[in-house]
């Protein structure tokens, strides 16, 4: 059987996006739910093997999230970019009915911070700001249909 790839520019980086067998595209689907496209579209760019650079790489997100004095971290424990953080924020908005105030709350409970500190109407346009620096990874939805599509 002849796998299809597609190519994708994205950020000016070349992806190789290549058709699995379909045990493995279920298996992918058991483990890894809508909202988890950071470790879905990792284990899409594992193939062909090393040709891909890593989602760091391609994603523009800064290592620091911020409104006004509020700044969270992307960073792990060993300094790298945890783009997982990042899809925390990101899916918030989906999970919520497309409020951006729920992004807020999400960065907020990251913090340790007490959203009734806040009014409605801050937390509306926190959530529009934070957005904003994590939004980058709607380019990881294009990546998963486009590899559901093959």
């Amino acid at each position: 059987m002849d796998f299809k790839k597609e190519e994708l520019v994205v950020n000016g980086h070349k992806l190789v996006i290549m058709e699995q067998p379909a045990q493995h595209i279920l298996n992918l689907e058991r483990e890894f739910t809508d909202g988890e496209l950071v470790g879905y579209c990792k284990e899409i760019l594992k193939y062909p093997a090393g040709i891909n650079p890593e989602l760091e790489e391609i994603l523009n997100i800064p290592d620091e999230i911020k409104y006004k004095e509020l700044v969270l971290s992307l960073k792990d424990k060993d300094g790298k970019k945890d783009l997982y953080k990042a899809e925390e924020l990101f899916v918030s908005l989906r999970e919520n009915k497309a409020n951006s105030a729920y992004v807020a709350e999400k960065f907020l409970s990251k913090l340790g911070q007490d959203v009734n500190k806040y009014k409605y109407k801050e937390l509306v346009e926190m959530g529009k700001e934070i957005f904003k620096q994590v939004g980058e990874l709607i380019y990881l939805i294009q990546i998963r249909e486009t590899f559901r599509s093959l």
